[in-house]
């Protein structure tokens, strides 16, 4: 939907700053769930375009935060491989896995698995991109293992019945069948 200069169509002013505060990382994220800001984003009456904008955000800094720790977790494993390293420097792999789940999380996935439920209703919402942007932030979420996948199953089930244009159906399927081959029991049921 360019204008006839090839730019971007300019975003809604409350857009414009809701996005640059949920950029703004976990801080920014915190004192948006502080404030009820991400409440007030999440509710039905809110315009989509505002609830878009904050799922893709939410879900791009996820995605940063995940390659951040992977790239940490690839050095710390040179590390323990390295044979300049002393024995007694070395880190174990129990501890690299440890200290990524606990002092390199971050904040932002706790404040959005609380906000879950908002998420499933939006799999259910009109429009095809919301749906699509909903998905996409679950799937993040369920690879980082954030929520549960027994909540998430009937929904990603359901949208196996949505067979509009957006690639909804197939987001879905893919998070259905990554959960199908690491829990097979939990799809037959």
């Amino acid at each position: 939907d360019d204008d006839e200069d090839g730019d971007e169509p300019e975003l809604p002013a409350r857009v414009v700053e809701l996005e640059a505060e949920i950029t703004g990382g976990d801080e920014g994220v915190a004192e948006l769930e502080e404030l009820g800001i991400i409440e007030e984003v999440m509710c039905d009456v809110t315009d989509e375009t505002v609830i878009k904008t904050a799922l893709d955000c939410w879900h791009e800094i996820l995605g940063v935060e995940e390659k951040k720790n992977e790239d940490k977790t690839i050095k710390d494993l040179r590390d323990i491989a390295s044979p300049t390293k002393k024995k007694k420097d070395k880190v174990e792999v129990s501890q690299i896995v440890s200290g990524d789940q606990d002092s390199d999380g971050c904040l932002i996935g706790g404040v959005l698995t609380a906000h879950a439920s908002r998420f499933f209703a939006f799999c259910m919402h009109k429009n095809p991109a919301l749906r699509r942007s909903c998905v996409l932030l679950i799937g993040r979420l369920l690879r980082q293992g954030l929520i549960n996948p027994n909540e998430c199953i009937p929904y990603l089930m359901c949208l196996q019945g949505d067979v509009g244009p957006g690639g909804v159906r197939e987001e879905a399927l893919h998070l259905l069948s990554v959960e199908g081959e690491k829990r097979p029991e939990m799809i037959r049921q």
